[in-house]
């Protein structure tokens, strides 16, 4: 559980998101482990002034586990 915690981590620091470089990477705020054992994200969502944002895309293992495509979201729980 641990490994896959830490891929989680460094994968959603470093996510893949699709949009222009004109909007930055959201910050991880919160990163924890609920009492069953699924793992919540929080992060600042971005500001996107031009209207370029299209998803966050959250990768675990090298795998894509979720796309979230509104902007103003800004927690995923990975079950």
């Amino acid at each position: 559980m641990l490994t896959r915690f830490i891929s989680i981590l460094l994968f959603l620091g470093s996510v893949a998101l699709v949009f222009s470089q004109a909007i930055s990477t959201p910050q991880i705020s919160c990163v924890s482990v609920l009492p069953n054992g699924d793992v919540a994200i929080s992060w600042n969502p971005v500001t996107d002034p031009d209207g370029e944002f299209i998803e966050y895309e959250l990768f675990a293992d090298g795998t894509s586990i979720s796309t979230i495509n509104t902007i103003a979201s800004n927690s995923f729980t990975h079950v």
